[in-house]
């Protein structure tokens, strides 16, 4: 049975986080989750300092929130991806925004930002608004998306308190891309429904997109495996 791995920056399980991903993989691939925080305790964690370069938002396994800078967090997540491939992965998936630029894998490596990347590039979309939870999360969400070839519009508002504020940004835009991983699909559809209301942007969610090109991934390297 193929077995992709859910690479989380929190402590696994997370049913919340794989629930897009379990929805659109084939019924015989295998998900397992491995947290970058596993087998941590969590008292170790330092406080986000008022330095972090990208705050990131993440929970623990008894549901408590906590924020992680990604500098701190990345050498935990590189550990993550070697315990997922001596578990036997055959690829995996990055359950969140962040940029980390040099975590590696000798399997095949899901970032949920490049893959929305390489659906605006072949839509060629020219005008995008980003949104991020946080406003520690502006300049690395800019960067990054940057780098991918976009000149984003970044904007700051947790959903779904700052939904109206996203339907009244994107207004000038083609595309709004939801620079986070977790968001529930109900509250997806209610922003693509409020949205196609007043105009033509179209929403990109990260978590959504991460999914769907693992899926994709999955169905090709399916009859790989089979004639192994």
């Amino acid at each position: 049975m193929p077995t992709v791995a859910a690479l989380e920056i929190g402590q696994s399980c997370r049913p919340d986080l794989v629930a897009e991903l379990r929805a659109v993989l084939p019924d015989d691939v295998r998900i397992l989750e491995v947290g970058a925080l596993d087998g941590i305790d969590p008292a170790t964690v330092p406080p986000i300092g008022s330095d972090a370069a990208n705050p990131l938002s993440t929970r623990l396994a008894d549901g408590r929130q906590v924020v992680v800078d990604e500098a701190w967090i990345a050498p935990h997540l590189q550990a993550a991806v070697r315990r997922a491939e001596a578990a036997g992965a055959d690829a995996l998936l990055l359950l969140c925004a962040g940029g980390f630029h040099d975590l590696a894998s000798d399997r095949p490596l899901i970032r949920p930002a490049v893959a929305v990347a390489r659906v605006l590039h072949e839509r060629g979309v020219a005008t995008m608004l980003v949104v991020v939870p946080l406003p520690g999360q502006v300049p690395a969400s800019e960067a990054k998306w940057r780098a991918l070839g976009f000149d984003p519009v970044v904007l700051a508002t947790p959903l779904p308190a700052g939904l109206d504020q996203v339907v009244e940004a994107a207004e000038q835009h083609e595309a709004v891309v939801l620079d986070f991983v977790g968001h529930p699909a109900d509250l997806i559809d209610r922003l693509e429904q409020a949205l196609g209301s007043r105009g033509n942007a179209q929403v990109f969610d990260l978590g959504r997109y991460g999914a769907l090109a693992m899926a994709d991934l999955a169905r090709v390297r399916a009859p790989v495996a089979d004639r192994a």
